[in-house]
């Protein structure tokens, strides 16, 4: 029975942040400048050394780092993280092109 009702409020939790999340703000992380046509060379993995990141406060809060990260990936993100303390902390989820 407390499997379930710790499933129960982790949904509950993480539905609360989906729902009251929006688009915010947002910070450029980093890229490079359009130059034409020319493509960039590939580094290990196929990755483009220089994608275009940016981070996007997810809400502002109590932040919990597994919860942050949890609720930015249930917004199909690439991940999250905290910044600032516990009571005023800000989650912020990063969304790469």
């Amino acid at each position: 029975m407390a499997p379930a009702i710790a499933a129960m409020l982790t949904m509950l939790l993480l539905l609360t942040a989906h729902a009251f999340a929006g688009h915010v703000e947002s910070e450029h992380l980093g890229g490079r400048q359009a130059q034409g046509l020319q493509e960039p060379p590939l580094v290990a993995g196929g990755a483009f050394p220089d994608s275009q990141c940016a981070e996007t406060r997810l809400y502002r809060g109590p932040c919990v780092e597994m919860l942050c990260a949890a609720a930015c990936l249930v917004q199909m993100r690439h991940g999250g993280h905290c910044r600032g303390n516990f009571v005023k902390g800000r989650c912020y989820c990063l969304s790469c092109s």
